[in-house]
C-alpha cells in the first residue's frame, strides 16, 4: 500500500458483481439413506446427512464481493 502525502491510501478493488438469485440448499428427505450409503468411506456419521434435509430454495440478493488474489 503506498502513503500519500503522509496519509495511507486505500487500494482500489475491482469488484465483482454477483446478481442475485435463487440457491438451492440441503439433501432432500428422501435421498439422505443413499448419500449416506454412497459416501460411507468417508466416515461421516447419517445424521449429519439428515442434518441437511429437507432441501430448500432461499432467495440470495445480489452483492459484491472482491476476487481473490
Amino acid at each position: 500500500m503506498e502513503s500519500c502525502g503522509g496519509v495511507m491510501g486505500v487500494e482500489p478493488v475491482d469488484w465483482v458483481e454477483i446478481p442475485a438469485g435463487t440457491l438451492r440448499r440441503g439433501t432432500p428427505a428422501e435421498d439422505v439413506e443413499e448419500v449416506a450409503r454412497r459416501y460411507a468411506d468417508t466416515g461421516v456419521p447419517v445424521e449429519w446427512y439428515r442434518k441437511e434435509a429437507p432441501r430448500a430454495e432461499i432467495h440470495v440478493p445480489g452483492f459484491r464481493i472482491a476476487p481473490s488474489l
